[in-house]
Parts: C-alpha cells; structure tokens; sequence
C-alpha cells in the first residue's frame, strides 16, 4: 500500500512547483495587468448603478408636480423629458460598459492561458501535462 502511494506521490511531482498564490494575490495582479481597462470598466459600473437612483427622483418629482407641491421650474413635460434622457443616457453607458468588460475579459483571460501554455512548455516532456492529451485541450 505505501509503495503505491509513494509512486503516484512520484506521478505528481513534476519538478519544481511554484508557490501557491492566495486569490486575492491573483486577482490584484490580473487588475494590475489590464489597469486601464478595468479601471475604465469599474467607473462605468459605478454610473450605471448612479444612474437607477435617478428615475426615483424623477418619480418624486413628477407626483410634486401632480400635487403642486413643485420647486420652481420644473412642470411634467420636463420631468417626462428627463425621464426619457435618463433612460437614453443609462442605455447609452451600458452599452460602452459591455465593450470594456469584453475588452478585460478577453485580455485577462489570454494572459492566463499564455501563463499557463509557458509553464507547460518549461515542464519536461512527459512530465508537462499530468492528464490526457484531449482533456488537457478541453481545460485549455
């Protein structure tokens, strides 16, 4: 029984393993990597989630309206308005907001399978993939 165990223990030893990283770690690097990006991509997210906070104003202001109990300015044809161009506009920053998480998941993403094809390639031959060839594509 030990003997089998000692040779899968030899089976799974494939030279020299590198530290293992919490995920937080892995997660701050990959933001690192593509700073812009997800930078550009967090901002955006964070209008988007403004912007549903405003069509409970508008509401507000349009029952006002309707109990004239109004500010100054404002009638129901402006609010109605309003309504309409917040609705465009938070259409409008979604729309940019998809492309630049597309962007950051594309990029990320080929950061790691490039990772993890070069450290295939620094394995010894027999030694690289511990799996079947065909499942080591489908994790690919």
């Amino acid at each position: 029984m030990s003997t089998m165990f000692a040779e899968q223990q030899e089976q799974q030893d494939f030279g020299t393993p590198y530290p293992r990283l919490p995920t937080y770690k892995v997660v701050w690097r990959i933001i690192r990597y593509a700073q812009r990006l997800h930078t550009t991509h967090m901002v955006i997210v964070i209008a988007i989630f403004l912007m549903f906070q405003i069509p409970g104003l508008l509401n507000r202001a349009f029952y006002d309206e309707l109990s004239d109990q109004h500010d100054a300015g404002l009638n129901i044809y402006s609010i109605l308005a309003l309504f309409l161009t917040t609705a465009i506009f938070r259409e409008t920053i979604r729309f940019f907001s998809f492309g630049a998480w597309i962007r950051f998941f594309f990029k990320t993403g080929d950061l790691i399978r490039r990772n993890v094809f070069e450290r295939i390639m620094e394995r010894p031959g027999a030694a690289s993939i511990p799996n079947s060839p065909g499942e080591a594509i489908s994790r690919f």
